[in-house]
């Protein structure tokens, strides 16, 4: 039977300075795949590729199938991909809330404005921020921004998580347990997820690795 959720051909990556050719990957649903590499080498922009934001210097010839839908043409609005980036890139003039309740998926946007709330606090105190609900983000620390970041992407439900670098404005002891808490709500919600980061800590254990951009190994 075939398990395969993510399927990407083999690319290659035209940058102004570059070109980088990556191997084909296969993810099951619920599974995780890991990518290192030197800084300026693309990885950001192959993740915006994935996502469907348009990028004038970049061209790629590979495919992207998502539970069996070619997305490869498809607008950023309908491919059902989340992304967290280093910058958040979080809407500063709102609230906790208020930024939380612009990601809810449609059902959950048919619910009473109680119930929503309900909701959005129940997904802040698994981060341990249930208390700022109605604080500005403008207001927030680093560390902070970065975990409303998080729950954010993952309470719109999307079908393919992408993270890059998401845990590295957290502070080791607080590191520990989001990374626990983000690795542990993908695989309940069967979220195939691709992370990039520059420490191999951030990784779940036996997820593969990306080696960016010279092929996949097992770690």
């Amino acid at each position: 039977m075939n398990t395969a959720h993510l399927r990407l051909t083999e690319a290659q990556l035209q940058l102004p300075q570059q070109s980088v050719s990556l191997p084909a990957i296969t993810l099951a649903r619920g599974e995780i795949i890991a990518v290192m590499g030197p800084s300026g080498c693309g990885k950001s922009s192959w993740l915006r590729w994935l996502l469907g934001d348009q990028q004038n210097h970049l061209q790629v010839n590979g495919q992207i199938e998502l539970a069996g839908n070619d997305l490869t043409t498809k607008p950023i609005e309908q491919r059902g991909i989340g992304i967290v980036w280093q910058d958040f890139l979080l809407f500063p003039h709102l609230s906790v809330a208020e930024n939380l309740q612009i990601a809810l998926p449609a059902r959950h946007r048919k619910l009473s404005p109680q119930a929503q709330q309900q909701l959005i606090v129940q997904r802040l105190e698994h981060v341990e921020l249930a208390a700022l609900l109605q604080q500005p983000v403008a207001t927030l620390s680093g560390g902070q921004r970065a975990r409303i970041a998080l729950v954010r992407a993952l309470i719109n439900e999307p079908q393919l998580l992408l993270l890059d670098e998401p845990f590295a404005a957290l502070d080791s002891n607080l590191r520990q347990r989001i990374r626990d808490w983000t690795f542990s709500t993908l695989s309940e919600a069967g979220t195939s997820a691709i992370i990039v980061s520059h420490d191999r800590n951030d990784f779940p254990l036996g997820c593969s690795c990306l080696a960016w951009p010279h092929g996949v190994t097992n770690d």
